[in-house]
């Protein structure tokens, strides 16, 4: 099917440029039916309307937050599928509120693994950077500049401090 591009419409090029996505996953997300384009140009470049672009942006963050594709397109779907809008309501509340309870302990065991590692740089770049210890014969585990009773569980564990 042919459509003529007007200043609305978004061709592949331009939707890749947008999202930062890649021609390769538009496509695929075209072929298992998340991403819909207007048609092609009569040059046979695919074209999409703004809105698109949108749906595009959310798919890639739900991607980020741990949504799998399956459950996208379900949410997608879900309010098509079901017979009225309370039913559909319900579900997508159910298993939006579900996804959320899971990002709350992500983002909570993230901020904590931010600070550690956090700490554990600040060491590395001032403890160590100035370690007056032969290369190979680094004694760590005597180390008057690094505070070992506080030490991140990142530093202990990757500079093998314990």
């Amino acid at each position: 099917m042919a459509a003529q591009p007007d200043d609305k419409t978004l061709t592949l090029k331009e939707m890749v440029r947008r999202a930062g996505s890649t021609p390769r996953t538009i496509r695929f997300y075209e072929e298992v039916g998340l991403i819909h384009p207007l048609g092609r140009s009569p040059g046979g470049h695919r074209l999409y309307h703004p809105s698109e672009l949108e749906k595009l942006q959310l798919i890639g963050d739900l991607r980020i937050a741990g949504f799998s594709l399956d459950e996208i397109k379900t949410i997608f779907e879900l309010r098509q599928r079901r017979h009225d809008a309370k039913q559909a309501s319900g579900e997508v509340s159910k298993i939006l509120t579900e996804k959320i309870d899971l990002l709350k302990r992500r983002l909570g065991a993230l901020v904590q693994l931010k600070e550690e590692l956090a700490s554990s740089v600040d060491l590395w770049q001032t403890a160590c950077a100035d370690c007056k210890c032969p290369p190979g014969e680094e004694i760590c585990e005597a180390c008057a500049d690094i505070d070992h009773a506080h030490l991140p569980r990142t530093f202990r564990w990757i500079w093998n401090v314990h």
